[in-house]
């Protein structure tokens, strides 16, 4: 939106929205109540997190989806460890089925340090049912899926920390090489870089993944795997 169509529906002088933006004046609480509604919007105020309660949160939050799923389903956080729980062969067979949406408790242990989870609760979409729809691997081509913290209905004790979740994955985007910023939740090229490294490496007849499905959701995600590779100094700079 433009600064003169937020003038004009807003009816805060232009100056004064430039002078706001530019950080050279801060917003009266009515400038901000005005500019906010001619949006719909309005000021929400929730409990702030202490101290051990943040840092549980982005912790959990920098682990991988799986690696979230895994947890709350009893297993080792580790991917190189085979599952070994019914609960998450369970999930292995609905999702070479349907559709398969974290439900409940379930869906909040992806983003929040709930601990382990009984029982598991699912639902099924259409295919392009609900776009928004976040992927989490199970293994090889099987994936299961869940809502956006954001679009979770909890209870009040839970809101807090859920929008918390949503600020800080949005907060703390995933960057590339450039150190430009990449859109919130994703973590690009991971899975196709994966793939290139394979194939320059001779692996033989490697199947290209959809890049639709390279989301990380995750807190300080790197671009690819050649960045995680550089950041070790497997791969020169």
């Amino acid at each position: 939106m433009s600064q003169r169509a937020l003038a004009s529906a807003s009816g805060v002088a232009r100056a004064t929205i430039t002078a706001v933006e530019s950080g050279h004046r801060n917003a009266t609480s009515a400038v901000l109540d005005r500019l906010l509604a001619s949006v719909g919007l309005d000021v929400c105020l929730v409990p702030r997190l202490d101290d051990e309660s943040s840092t549980a949160l982005r912790r959990h939050l920098s682990l991988s989806l799986t690696q979230r799923l895994r947890l709350a389903l009893g297993e080792s956080p580790s991917v190189h460890v085979p599952p070994r729980t019914r609960a998450w062969q369970d999930l292995v067979t609905l999702s070479r089925q349907s559709r398969v949406v974290l439900e409940g408790q379930l869906a909040t242990a992806i983003w929040l340090p709930v601990g382990i989870v009984e029982p598991i609760s699912t639902s099924t979409v259409c295919e392009h049912e609900h776009p928004s729809l976040v992927p989490i691997t199970l293994v090889h081509s099987s994936r299961v899926w869940v809502r956006p913290p954001g679009e979770l209905a909890m209870p009040d004790e839970q809101t807090t920390l859920l929008r918390q979740a949503d600020l800080l994955l949005h907060a703390h985007a995933a960057l590339d090489d450039a150190e430009r910023r990449r859109p919130p939740h994703r973590d690009p090229d991971e899975d196709d870089e994966h793939w290139r490294l394979l194939v320059t490496k001779g692996a033989g007849q490697v199947v290209r993944p959809d890049a639709r499905l390279s989301r990380a959701w995750r807190l300080n995600a790197p671009a690819s795997l050649q960045q995680q590779l550089r950041a070790s100094g497997t791969l020169p700079t």
